[in-house]
């Protein structure tokens, strides 16, 4: 069975139309890699907050201004999370009054992130409320900022040992493929 002139034309028609939609995909990845608003500056960006068991964790998107340092965009994405989640699904996990008074993010994919002592007095305590505030914000920091490998928790720019007594923070917290909680050197 042979193919006509009119099919094969067709056919090239096809094929050039889905390697531009590819291309076009290609360089939008390329040039917005955290997405795109038709509001100039704006970009979109993902937070995790646990259930109200705190068991699980639900994504919620908001837009921010985008900001061209890594460590400014962390410290804006943070201060979304302390905002707390839009649905009453969800639970919030960052104290209220918690002000993010920085974030630095090391060389070997480490962020430091530094709150104000609201972190520690505001925080409810126990080990699930606690467990759920570092997972949250290392998930919404990795998800966002591709860099990060960790998270390093500072309180006015001072190591903490302790949140409410549960967890040991004086190292920084990884996460496992799994998303199990685990702290590694």
């Amino acid at each position: 069975m042979s193919v006509s002139g009119k099919e094969k034309t067709f056919y090239s028609y096809v094929l050039w139309i889905l390697l531009s939609l590819i291309l076009v995909v290609f360089l939008y990845k390329l040039i917005f890699p955290h997405g795109f608003s038709l509001h100039k500056g704006m970009v979109k960006v993902s937070l995790y907050f646990p259930t109200e068991d705190l068991t699980k964790y639900r994504k919620e998107t908001r837009w921010i201004r985008y900001r061209n340092d890594p460590q400014d965009m962390a410290r804006v994405i943070l201060q979304e999370l302390a905002k707390g989640p839009k649905s009453v699904a969800l639970s919030p996990v960052i104290p209220q009054g918690t002000r993010v008074n920085g974030v630095y993010i090391a060389s070997n994919g480490v962020a430091y992130v530094d709150f104000s002592e609201q972190f520690i007095k505001n925080h409810p305590g126990g080990s699930a409320a606690e467990r759920a505030t570092v997972e949250s914000i290392f998930l919404t920091l990795k998800a966002n900022i591709h860099r990060i490998k960790a998270v390093k928790f500072l309180v006015n720019g001072k190591e903490i040992k302790q949140l409410k007594g549960h967890l040991d923070m004086s190292l920084p917290f990884y996460l496992d493929f799994k998303k199990t909680f685990s702290s590694k050197n």
